[in-house]
């Protein structure tokens, strides 16, 4: 095969595995960025329904409401 006889591959094949890559490395800081945040976010749900466990647990009534005249 002489040099004469190469043919280049199509441009898709050269600049689609480029794309691909920055998305895909785009995807990966996003999305781990994302999940980072989620995981060291405190949960603020779960401290108000122990709290509230905790409260009606040990005999403690929630006030009554009086009427509005």
């Amino acid at each position: 095969m002489n040099d004469s006889e190469f043919e280049a591959p199509p441009l898709i094949w050269a600049v689609l595995p480029v794309v691909g890559g920055v998305a895909t490395a785009a995807g990966l800081i996003l999305g781990l960025g994302w999940l980072g945040d989620r995981l060291s976010a405190p949960d603020n749900r779960s401290t108000h329904v122990f709290s509230e466990a905790t409260y009606t647990a040990q005999g403690a009534t929630l006030p009554e409401q009086l009427p509005l005249a």
